[in-house]
C-alpha cells in the first residue's frame, strides 16, 4: 500500500492508525456480528472502504491485493464498492470508529453534506465551529491572537461535554491542541471519559467527553498538503461526491435544471459576458443544494409514488426556477430576450413573464414592508448592485426608526464582536429586523463564518429576523465564487435599492434606442449632457503639423468644454447658444436617423466589452450603453463642426460686440445650416476620430473656402492666353458664385473687418499647408495690406501671385526668428514701399527686396546695414519712383535707424561703433538718433550718473572707451557730441510724461535745488574749458539743466538770495561761455513766456532786465572786436551741401536765370528754402561787417524783378 500511494505523491496519506482501525473494526465486527454481515469477506471489504477511502482509492487496491493473497481472485469483482453516503451513515450511526474527515473542493459541498446530515438525523444536535476570517482575530496573515484561540478552545471544552456532533472547519491552527480528542485518547473514570485539551503551552485541563460526542472535520482538497500525516491518520477520511448523495429522481431534476441554465447561457452576447453569473447564486453544487432544499420545502419524500414523479419533478423545477429568477438581475431577462430570437426553447418567454411578475412591483421598501406584515420575521438575503458606500433610504419602511437596525460587516474587527451584536439583536424587544450589509467582493471570505454564526445563534423567536444585504458589482461577477448556500433563507435580487425602475415591456422588446431614450429622459439632465460633451471631445485626435501647438490643443479643448458646458445664456435667447444648437441637433438627428444602422440596445448592453468591464450596476450599464450611443451621435456632430471650424469661429465672434458681432453671427449661422445638411450618418460608429486642426481661424468653413479658391486658381493657371487682369476678373466672379458663404460673400468683401478675417484665414491655411509656423498670418496680412488696398488686389496674391506669396512666406519663415521686433521693422519697410510705388508694383518690389541675402538675417556689422540701404536705394532708382527724393531719403533713413537700433540691442558693447557710424559723412541718421542714444544711455547709465555727480562723472573704463571713440571721430561739426548732450539734458529735465520736472515742483523745491547745487554750478563753469569729449558733454547737459531751473525762477519773478547770487555771478563773468549761457537763458525766457526777444526786452521783468543789461554792457565793451569776429549762422551738417551749392551758383555774381530757377525750386523744397534764407543773411552781413553797400544788381533783382515771386514763395521775411 505504501508503494502504491507513493506513485500518487501521497505516500503519507495513510498510516498505521488506518491499519489499526481496520484490524480493530474487523475484530469488533466479528465479535458483535454487526453490519448485517456474517461473512468475513463482507466485513473486510466494507472496513477496507471505510479506512482506506479518500482521494486515493486505497480500499479497492487493498481488497484486490487481499483477494490475490487469499487466492480468491474471483472475489475481486464480486462486491461493489460502497458509496460515500453509505460509509458516512455507517460512521455517524455506529459511532464506534474514528471521527470523520470529509474532503471536497469547495464550501458548497460541505454545506450540502452538513444539511444532508441535519435532515437525515433530524434529532441529532449539531454545532459548527468555523475559523474566523476577521482581521482583528489575527496577529499576522496566518497567526491568530491568543485571545481568539483561548475563546475557541473554551467553546470546544463546553461542547465536548454534550451530546453533539461538531462540524469543524478552518481551525487547522488548533488541531494540535486537540490531539487527544481527535485521537480518541480518552481515560475512563467513574464510567466517564476524559482527555487533555491544551489551553496554551502550559495549561492542559482534563476535560470530560460525552459518550455520544462525534466530530466531523471538513478539509479542502487543496489544503491537504498543509497537514501533518499523524493528523490525517487520526480520521476516517472520505472524499465527497455529491452525486452519491442525491436520489435518482433528484438527479433527473438537477439534469433538467442544468439543461435549462445551459440553454439560457449558450448564446453569449460576448464571450467575456458571464451569463450564468447573473443567476447570482449559481454554481453546480448550488443546483444540488437548491433541488434538495426544494424537495424538503415542498414536503416531497424520496419514497413517493412513481406515478407522481412527473408532477413532483415539475413542481420542484418551477420552485427552483422561481428561486433563481428571484435571485437574478435584469440581465437575465435581457439574455432570454436575445436567445428567444433564435427559438432555442419554448420556456424562455414564460421566464421573462415570470421575472416581470416577481420584480415588476418589488421595490426594496415594499419587500421589507411585506415581510414585516407576516407573523414570521424573515431570514432574508438581498443581492443588489447598490454600492456599499451608498446610503440606503429606509424612510418608506413602516416604523423604520424602531423596528430596523443596520450594521456593516466591515464594522466588526473580531468574531466575538459580531457574535455579540447578533445576540444583542435577538435580545432586543423593539428591534425586529437587523440588516447586515456585506461588500461581497471585499468580504466574501467572511460569508461562511457569518453563515455558521447565524446557524449556531439561531433562536426559535420568530419576531426577530436577519436580512443580509450583499453588495455586488456587475463588472466583477465573473470572479464571483459564491459557494455558500443559505438553506431555508429567502433570496432576491434588487438591482437598485434606492430607486425601483424596471424597463417597461413595450420598450424591453423593442430593439430601438429611441423609445428607451425618450422614456428615461436621458437628455433632460444638463449635468449628464456636460459629461457627454467631455467624453466626445476626449475621443478626438487632433493632427497638428507643429509641436508648438501641442500644449495649445489641451488649452483649446478646455476652452471648448467651458463654453459648451457653461450654464449661462450667451444671447438674449438661449436657443442661439452653441450648446443649445448642438443639443437640439442631437435630438433631431437621433429621431430622424435610420435605426437599422445600429445594434439592438440589448445586444450593446450585454456585448460591449467596455460596459462589461467598467459598469458596477445594471442601471450604470444601461446609462453607459445609451451614452455610448448618444456619444457616437454627438461625436459625429462635433467632429463635423470641427472640420467646418464652426466651434472656433463661434468662440471668435462671441468675443466681439456691436455690429461686427451681428454680422459674424449671421455668417456663422448660415454656415451652420449648410454644414449640418452634409452630416454623413454612416460614419456614426467611429471609435477614434482624427481631425486636422488649424489654429487661429476666424470664420467658419475656411478650409472649404480654401479648396474652392485652390480649384479656381488651378483653372485660371491652365489658361495662359489671358493677362493677369482678365484672369483676376474671372477668378473674382468665380469666387463670388462658388463661395461657401453664398450670399454673404458680398457682405464680407464690402466690410473691411470681415474681409480682414476672411483673408487672415486663407493666409493661415496657406502657412499651415506649407508647414510654416514661425511667421504669423497677421504679419503677412499686414505686409500685404500695405502693398494692396482693396480686397480684389489682396486676393490677387492668392489667385495670380500665389507662388510669389509662398516664396515670401518661406523667406520670412527662415529669417524672422533671427530678428527681434520683426513686425515693426517690416511694417516700416512695407510702408516705405507702399509710399514709393503703386499697388501693382509694390508687391514685386517687396519680393525683390525679400530675396536680398542679408535681409532676413541678423546683420553682423554696421556696414552690412548701410549696404542693404544702398541696395534699396538702387532698386528705387531703377524702378524710377515718382515720389519726391526727400521723402525717399527720409523713409530710408528711418528704416536704417530701426535696423541700427536692433543691431545695437544685440551688440550692446559696441556703443562706440554706432556713434562713429552716425558721424560719418553722408549718414543723415542724426535726425532719428533718439532711439539709439536711449539704448546707449540705458547701457552706460549716463543720465543717472550725470544727475548723481552734477555733470562731473567719474573716470571709469567704460567711459574712457567712449572717450576714445569720440576722439577718433575727428568731426569739426561735433554733431554726435551735440546730440548726446541734448539727449542727456532732456532726460534730466523731463519726467515720464515729458513735462519739465520743475513744473510739478513748488518754488521752494526749485530754490532748494538751485541753492544746494550752486557751488557745483560754479565749479563746472570754471572747469568746462579744460574738459573735452564725454565729460564735456555731461557738464554742458547738467549746466543747461541748472540754467533751465534758474530761468524758470526768472519767469516766476522770484526774489531770493540764491537768485541774486546766480545773477551776480553771471554779471561778473565775462567769458565767452558765460555770454553763451546768457543767450541760452534769454532763449529759455522767450520760450517760457511764449514771446519774441523784442517782446521780452519790452516786458517789465526785473531780473530779465538785469540779464539783458549785463549782456548789453558786455556787448558795448567788445563791440569793435565783435564786429570783426562776427560769424553768421551757417548749416554745419544738415543742408550743408545745399547751402554750398547755392553759394556756388549765385554767390560771386548773381545770375538772374539761376536766381529764378532757385526761387521756383524753393517753392517745393523746404530745406532749400532754409538754405536760401541763410545765404541771404550771409550776404547781408557783409554790409555790416565790411561796411559795404549792396550792388545795384542785387537791389534791382530783389526789389523789382523778383519782388512778387519772393513775396509769394517766402512771405514777409524780415
Amino acid at each position: 500500500m505504501h508503494n502504491h500511494v507513493k506513485h500518487h505523491k501521497n505516500q503519507y496519506f495513510f498510516g498505521l492508525r488506518d491499519y489499526y482501525s481496520l484490524i480493530g473494526g474487523i475484530v469488533r465486527a466479528m465479535s458483535e456480528k454487526q453490519h448485517g454481515h456474517n461473512n468475513l469477506y463482507d466485513i473486510i471489504h466494507l472496513l477496507l472502504a471505510i479506512n482506506f477511502d479518500s482521494i486515493i482509492d486505497g480500499g479497492r487496491f487493498m481488497w484486490r491485493k487481499f483477494c490475490e493473497h487469499m487466492q480468491n481472485n474471483h472475489m475481486i469483482e464480486y462486491y461493489s464498492c460502497p458509496t460515500v453516503d453509505v460509509l458516512i451513515n455507517q460512521s455517524i450511526s455506529s459511532r464506534t470508529g474514528r471521527f470523520l474527515m470529509l474532503i471536497s473542493d469547495n464550501e458548497s459541498s460541505f454545506d450540502y453534506i452538513q444539511q444532508y446530515i441535519n435532515v437525515k438525523y433530524a434529532l441529532m444536535q449539531t454545532h459548527s465551529l468555523v475559523g474566523s476570517t476577521l482581521a482583528g482575530d489575527f496577529l499576522s496573515n496566518e497567526t491568530y491572537t491568543e485571545q481568539y484561540n483561548t475563546r475557541i478552545m473554551m467553546d470546544i471544552i463546553l461542547y465536548v461535554e454534550t451530546d453533539v456532533t461538531l462540524f469543524v472547519r478552518g481551525l487547522g491552527h488548533l488541531y494540535d491542541n486537540l490531539y487527544d480528542l481527535f485521537n480518541q485518547n480518552f481515560s475512563v473514570s467513574g464510567r466517564k471519559k476524559y482527555c487533555r485539551i491544551a489551553l496554551g503551552s502550559l495549561f492542559h485541563p482534563r476535560c470530560m467527553i460525552h459518550d455520544r460526542l462525534f466530530c466531523i472535520v471538513f478539509v479542502k482538497k487543496q489544503d491537504l498538503h498543509k497537514y501533518d500525516p499523524p493528523f490525517l491518520n487520526r480520521f476516517e477520511k472520505h472524499t465527497i461526491n455529491l452525486d452519491t448523495f442525491i436520489p435518482k429522481h433528484q438527479k433527473t431534476t438537477v439534469s433538467n435544471l442544468m439543461k435549462w441554465v445551459n440553454e439560457y447561457s449558450s448564446k453569449k452576447p460576448n464571450q467575456k459576458f458571464p451569463c450564468h453569473k447573473h443567476l447570482v447564486e449559481f454554481n453546480n453544487d448550488y443546483i444540488f443544494n437548491l433541488v434538495a432544499d426544494a424537495y424538503h420545502r415542498l414536503g416531497i419524500s424520496n419514497d413517493y409514488d412513481i406515478d407522481q414523479e412527473a408532477i413532483n419533478t415539475q413542481k420542484v423545477i418551477k420552485y427552483c426556477q422561481d428561486h433563481m429568477i428571484r435571485a437574478s438581475s435584469f440581465d437575465f431577462p435581457l439574455i432570454l430576450s436575445l436567445t428567444s430570437q433564435t427559438n432555442l426553447t419554448k420556456d424562455i418567454n414564460p421566464c421573462i413573464e415570470r421575472y416581470y411578475e416577481i420584480h415588476a412591483d418589488m421595490s426594496f421598501s415594499s419587500l421589507i414592508n411585506q415581510k414585516l406584515e407576516t407573523d414570521d420575521v424573515p431570514k432574508l438575503i438581498v443581492y443588489t448592485y447598490t454600492q456599499i458606500y451608498q446610503i440606503i433610504d429606509y424612510s418608506h419602511i413602516k416604523n423604520h426608526n424602531i423596528w430596523l437596525e443596520q450594521v456593516k460587516l466591515s464594522y466588526f474587527k473580531t468574531e466575538l464582536e459580531l457574535i455579540q451584536r447578533i445576540e444583542t439583536h435577538y435580545r432586543k424587544k423593539d428591534s425586529l429586523l437587523l440588516f447586515i450589509r456585506i461588500d461581497y467582493h471585499q468580504e466574501h471570505k467572511h460569508i461562511p463564518m457569518l453563515k455558521h454564526i447565524l446557524l449556531n445563534r439561531h433562536v426559535t423567536d420568530k419576531k426577530h429576523g436577519i436580512c443580509l444585504i450583499v453588495h455586488l458589482q456587475r463588472n466583477m461577477l465573473n470572479i464571483i465564487t459564491d459557494d455558500v448556500f443559505f438553506n431555508w433563507w429567502s433570496t432576491i435580487m434588487i438591482d437598485n435599492l434606492q430607486e425601483h425602475r424596471i424597463i417597461p415591456k413595450n420598450i424591453f422588446f423593442n430593439p430601438s434606442y429611441q423609445d428607451l431614450i425618450n422614456h428615461f429622459k436621458f437628455l433632460s439632465s444638463e449635468t449628464m449632457f456636460d459629461e457627454l460633451i467631455k467624453r466626445c471631445l476626449s475621443k478626438f485626435r487632433y493632427q497638428e503639423t507643429s509641436k508648438y501647438f501641442e500644449d495649445k490643443i489641451i488649452e483649446r479643448r478646455e476652452r471648448i468644454i467651458n463654453e459648451l458646458t457653461l450654464q449661462t445664456v450667451t444671447y438674449d435667447n438661449d436657443h442661439q447658444s452653441l450648446r443649445s444648437l448642438i443639443k437640439n441637433q442631437l435630438l433631431l438627428i437621433e429621431n430622424t436617423t435610420d435605426q437599422s444602422l445600429f445594434n439592438d440596445w440589448r445586444q450593446d448592453l450585454l456585448g460591449n466589452e467596455i460596459i462589461i468591464g467598467s459598469c458596477r450596476s445594471f442601471d450604470h450599464a444601461l446609462k453607459q450603453t445609451v451614452w455610448l450611443y448618444l456619444e457616437n451621435y454627438l461625436s459625429l456632430i462635433l467632429a463635423h463642426l470641427e472640420k467646418h471650424s464652426l466651434i472656433d469661429s463661434y468662440l471668435v465672434f462671441t468675443q466681439f460686440n456691436g455690429d461686427i458681432r451681428n454680422k459674424l453671427f449671421l455668417i456663422w449661422l448660415n454656415s451652420w445650416t449648410e454644414a449640418i445638411k452634409t452630416i454623413d450618418v454612416s460614419l456614426i460608429n467611429q471609435q477614434n476620430i482624427e481631425i486636422s486642426l488649424i489654429f487661429y481661424l476666424y470664420l467658419p468653413c475656411s478650409t472649404y473656402e480654401y479648396e474652392i479658391i485652390r480649384e479656381i486658381r488651378q483653372t485660371i493657371a491652365q489658361n495662359q492666353y489671358m493677362d493677369d487682369d482678365h484672369r483676376m476678373n474671372f477668378a473674382w466672379k468665380q469666387l463670388i458664385s462658388k463661395s461657401i458663404y453664398g450670399q454673404y460673400i458680398d457682405t464680407i468683401f464690402q466690410n473691411s473687418d470681415l474681409f480682414k478675417y476672411y483673408y487672415h484665414d486663407q493666409l493661415t491655411i496657406i502657412l499651415n499647408k506649407m508647414n510654416i509656423h514661425q511667421v504669423s498670418s497677421s504679419f503677412i496680412q499686414q505686409l500685404i495690406s500695405k502693398l494692396s488696398v482693396s480686397p480684389k488686389d489682396r486676393l490677387t496674391h492668392v489667385f495670380i501671385h500665389y507662388e510669389e506669396l509662398c516664396e515670401i512666406m518661406r523667406i520670412f519663415d527662415i529669417g524672422l526668428p533671427l530678428i527681434d521686433k520683426e513686425e515693426k521693422l517690416f511694417e516700416i519697410l512695407t510702408c516705405c514701399i507702399s509710399i514709393l510705388f503703386p499697388n501693382n508694383e509694390a508687391f514685386n518690389v517687396f519680393l525683390q527686396i525679400s530675396r536680398y541675402y542679408n535681409f532676413c538675417i541678423s546683420f553682423k556689422t554696421l556696414d552690412q546695414i548701410h549696404l542693404f540701404i544702398a541696395y534699396l536705394e538702387d532698386i528705387i532708382d531703377k524702378k524710377q519712383s515718382t515720389v519726391d527724393k526727400t521723402i525717399i531719403h527720409q523713409t530710408l533713413n528711418k528704416l536704417e535707424n530701426e535696423l541700427l537700433r536692433n543691431w545695437l540691442i544685440e551688440n550692446a558693447n559696441e556703443s562706440g561703433d554706432i556713434l562713429r557710424f552716425m558721424s560719418k559723412t553722408g549718414h543723415n541718421l542724426w535726425k532719428y538718433s533718439g532711439k539709439m542714444l536711449m539704448v546707449i544711455d540705458k547701457r552706460l547709465g549716463l543720465s543717472k550718473m550725470t544727475q548723481t555727480y552734477k555733470g562731473n562723472i567719474p573716470d571709469d573704463d567704460e567711459y574712457k572707451e567712449i572717450d576714445q571713440y569720440l576722439c577718433q571721430l575727428n568731426d569739426s561739426t561735433r554733431k554726435v557730441e551735440i546730440l548726446m548732450s541734448t539727449y542727456i539734458n532732456i532726460r534730466l529735465l523731463l519726467d515720464e510724461k515729458y513735462e519739465p520736472q520743475f513744473v510739478k515742483e513748488n518754488s521752494r523745491a526749485v530754490l532748494s535745488m538751485l541753492s544746494e547745487t550752486f557751488n557745483d554750478f560754479k565749479e563746472n563753469i570754471n572747469q568746462i574749458e579744460d574738459e573735452s569729449n564725454l565729460k564735456l558733454i555731461t557738464l554742458i547737459a547738467w549746466i543747461k539743466y541748472y540754467l533751465q531751473y534758474y530761468a524758470y525762477t526768472l519767469k516766476l519773478d522770484i526774489n531770493h538770495d540764491t537768485i541774486n547770487e546766480i545773477n551776480d555771478f553771471l554779471n561778473h563773468n565775462t567769458s565767452a561761455f558765460c555770454l553763451t549761457m546768457k543767450l541760452f537763458i534769454i532763449k529759455q525766457l522767450c520760450h517760457y513766456h511764449q514771446v519774441t526777444l523784442y517782446d521780452l526786452y519790452k516786458c517789465n521783468n526785473r531780473l530779465a532786465d538785469k540779464i539783458l543789461s549785463s549782456f548789453q554792457s558786455s556787448s558795448d565793451q567788445q563791440a569793435s572786436s565783435a564786429q570783426s569776429r562776427m560769424i553768421p549762422p551757417t548749416p554745419l551738417y544738415e543742408c550743408h551741401d545745399k547751402f554750398i551749392n547755392i553759394n556756388r551758383k549765385i554767390g560771386a555774381n548773381i545770375d538772374k536765370d539761376e536766381l529764378e530757377k532757385l526761387i521756383q525750386e524753393c517753392s517745393t523744397n523746404h530745406e532749400l528754402t532754409y538754405c536760401f534764407i541763410i545765404w541771404l543773411i550771409h550776404y547781408y552781413s557783409n554790409f555790416y561787417i565790411n561796411n559795404e553797400l549792396p550792388t545795384n544788381q542785387f537791389v534791382e533783382l530783389f526789389q523789382n524783378d523778383f519782388k512778387s515771386e519772393l513775396i509769394t514763395h517766402f512771405g514777409q521775411i524780415g
